[in-house]
Order: C-alpha cells, then sequence, then structure tokens
C-alpha cells in the first residue's frame, strides 16, 4: 500500500493541511488555468483526491494544481485556528504572483468541508487587499449543504464501521451538533454552514471575482449528505443575486462521486466553465 508520501509524489506539504506542485510551472498555457486550486471534501483521503489533480494536469498539463485539504476538526475550531491552517497558503500566492492580476485561477470546492476551507480564505484574502487572477472561475462539487442534525451527523459519522461503533459515534456527534448549536444560538452567532452558504454568493468571494464570474454547481438528486434542495436553493438566490451561474445536476451519483458516474458530462461542464472564465478575461 502506498504511504502519503508515495500518493502525493510531486507536491511539497506546506503547513499541515496544504500541498503545492515542487516544480511550478511558468505562466505560458493559453488554454487552461496558471492554476487550479482543489479543496477537499471532509476526511478525504489523499490518494482520491490526487485523481482530481491528475485529471487537472491531464486536461491541463501546464496548470499548478494546489490541494487544500478538509478535517473535522475544522467545524469546530475558533477563526484563529481556522486561518492558522490556511496561513502557509496565503503567503505562498503572495510569493508567487498567484493574486498580481497575471495569473489565471480555477477553483475546485468539494463538499462543506471544502466550502468551509474557500470561504475562510475568502475572509483572509480580502483583508489582505490582493489583486486578482486575470481570468477566474468557480466549480462546486456536492455544496454547499444546510444546517441539518441528520446531515451533519451524517457527514461526520460516515467513515464509522460496524453497527455498535456507528451507533456509539452517532450519539456522541448528535450531543456534539446539539451543544454546538445551542452555543451559536445563545450568542447569536451563525451556524458555519449558514455563513458559509453566505459568503459563497458573495459576488467578490475572491479578488477579481465578480457577478460575471463563471461558477459551475456539480450535484445530484441522489446525494445523502448534501440534499438537492439545499443546493437548489442556493443556486436560486445566486441567481436572484445575478450570478453568472451554471447548474449541472447529474442523476443518481452519491455525494462527491459525480465525476465517477458521469465523467463526460462532469468534465466537459468543468472545461466549458472554463472556456467562459478565458472569454470573459479577453473582453
Amino acid at each position: 500500500m502506498s504511504n502519503k508520501s508515495d500518493v502525493m509524489q510531486g507536491f511539497t506539504r506546506i503547513g499541515k493541511d496544504v500541498y503545492v506542485p515542487e516544480n511550478v510551472s511558468p505562466f505560458a498555457s493559453e488554454d487552461g488555468p496558471d492554476y487550479v486550486i482543489v479543496f477537499g471534501w471532509m476526511g478525504a483521503q489523499l490518494a482520491h483526491l490526487r485523481k482530481y489533480l491528475d485529471q487537472y494536469k491531464t486536461l491541463y498539463p501546464d496548470t499548478n494544481a494546489i490541494l487544500v485539504i478538509s478535517r473535522p476538526e475544522h467545524f469546530f475550531h475558533g477563526t484563529k485556528k481556522q486561518e492558522e491552517s490556511l496561513a502557509p497558503l496565503l503567503s505562498y500566492f503572495k510569493r508567487e504572483g498567484l493574486f498580481d492580476g497575471k495569473a489565471s485561477l480555477l477553483v475546485h470546492a468539494f463538499s462543506n468541508g471544502g466550502a468551509v476551507q474557500l470561504t475562510r480564505l475568502s475572509t483572509m484574502i480580502e483583508r489582505s487587499k490582493q489583486l486578482g487572477p486575470r481570468a477566474l472561475a468557480f466549480v462546486f462539487d456536492s455544496l454547499p449543504g444546510e444546517t441539518s442534525l441528520s446531515t451533519a451527523v451524517d457527514a461526520f459519522t460516515i467513515g464509522f464501521k460496524g453497527p455498535v461503533v456507528k451507533v456509539i459515534a452517532y450519539v456522541a456527534f448528535a450531543l456534539l451538533f446539539f451543544v454546538f448549536h445551542l452555543v451559536h444560538t445563545v450568542t447569536g452567532a451563525k451556524f458555519p454552514i449558514e455563513q458559509t452558504r453566505q459568503i459563497l454568493n458573495d459576488p467578490h468571494l475572491l479578488p477579481g471575482a465578480s457577478e460575471n464570474t463563471p461558477r459551475l454547481y456539480l450535484f445530484s438528486d441522489k446525494d445523502r449528505l448534501v440534499p438537492v434542495t439545499a443546493v437548489e436553493s442556493h443556486i436560486a438566490d445566486a441567481k436572484q443575486l445575478g450570478l453568472n451561474v451554471r447548474a449541472a445536476k447529474l442523476l443518481g451519483s452519491q455525494h462527491v462521486q459525480h465525476s465517477r458516474t458521469h465523467p463526460d458530462e462532469y468534465w466537459t461542464a468543468v472545461r466549458e466553465t472554463w472556456e467562459k472564465a478565458k472569454k470573459l478575461s479577453r473582453s
């Protein structure tokens, strides 16, 4: 079995949660994005996420792929701890000139875990007053969810095996969810997923983003962890705000499994979204 270092060969780990390419390709490609940032789903195995990085390199050989992982504990950390996780990525952006107006960028986020990491990065970059990339697009896979006890507990316990262990984990996380929800209710703070949903629909989600920036939603009618109604309501809100949205409902696929079940439709939609971003950058 491959260990973590084998799985992420060709990448350098910076901090605890970020992997960047060992060798950066120059910004010379007119076809693909100079950079792709993949925000993985909560608890995803590196081997699974690596497949998406490799697919992007197949589509766009000159692109520089970056991976940001999501851990279950991120949902319970305070702002300071969450930002510590992403600080190395922001430093990397500045060092490599990713937000100096010259590079192009495609952001691909998975599930609520990836969405939380992306929106936290959004607030950090906003404070740092960075310029935007020359071309930008967002791909949202299996997100955003909603504040629901059943879906939240399912998400945190999906990796547990065996009926007894599953029940114990379910009860423990249900109690934790209750306490977490109670604290947010008493303090008046927004629940993390509700805050994430709001930030995702900010026209200026990242520097250089606007109402015209292409946003692709890839989702399913059979997703048990992120109900189709949660995604469709967010899409409706985005359209109400005048955002440039494309909705690709892929029938029958499970959570973050859409590219496996519908590979042609999935990656065609991604390529077409990037083509839109390129055209906008030239207009």
